[in-house]
């Protein structure tokens, strides 16, 4: 992992000297990101580089607050994100400290708004979002508000209703419905923009092969409707 540490190494150096240079740091910040996504494919990140680098990380995704200049690169980030989120709690823990000190939540949702339009790498973007929120999403008291506050829910039941049946994205864009609803006033958001119905859908036509997708479904809904109940009484 020395390599690895001395990539991390260039990115806090070109993120210091970011206002002076910006060209020539955000290539050196695009070759250490890819490089050291290229290591974390190869062989998992431990809990003592993660927690040595972490602050460096929420800097270099924070760098990013223009985004639509370059989707590619942010697209990059959110993939070493996702490989140290994908590790066990131990080693992901100091991440997602950070993530959540830093309020990167609502830089996320921010974000997620910008790139919802775009036909390119816009979708897949969107789609690595929506995967780091539904992990980190849980320890944010306030991602609901947020959401609602930055007019993503509409953008996350439109990609509900594209992945429904795939098995691989449909159960992220489900967890993080699910952090949602448990809040009374964002579910009836998701009432509103047209959300049950394709929970519905789901609940009722996938069988017992896809139980636990299914399972997940009927969740959400009970807690749209409990919630509704409560709001009409």
């Amino acid at each position: 992992m020395i390599r690895t540490d001395s990539l991390f190494a260039r990115i806090g150096q070109a993120l210091g000297r970011e206002k002076t240079s910006t060209a020539d740091n955000k290539e050196e910040i695009r070759y250490a990101v890819r490089k050291i996504n290229q290591h974390f494919y190869a062989e998992k990140p431990n809990a003592e580089l993660i927690a040595k680098h972490a602050s460096v990380i929420v800097d270099l995704l924070l760098s990013m607050h223009n985004c639509s200049d370059d989707f590619e690169l942010l697209s990059h980030i959110l993939i070493t994100i996702r490989e140290i989120l994908d590790c066990d709690k131990k080693t992901r823990r100091p991440l997602v400290k950070a993530l959540i000190k830093n309020d990167v939540c609502s830089f996320l949702l921010h974000n997620l708004r910008a790139v919802a339009d775009d036909r390119g790498l816009g979708q897949e973007v969107a789609l690595q979002i929506h995967q780091i929120l539904a992990i980190i999403g849980r320890h944010d008291k306030r991602l609901p508000l947020k959401a609602r506050l930055f007019k993503t829910i509409g953008s996350t039941i439109g990609l509900l209703r594209v992945y429904s049946y795939n098995a691989k994205i449909c159960p992220v864009i489900l967890t993080l419905l699910k952090i949602y609803a448990k809040n009374a006033i964002t579910a009836s958001a998701i009432c509103r923009a047209q959300g049950l119905q394709p929970l519905l859908r789901l609940a009722l036509t996938l069988d017992r092969r896809h139980a636990k997708l299914q399972k997940s479904s009927i969740t959400v809904v009970r807690y749209l409707t409990q919630t509704s109940k409560i709001k009409y009484k």
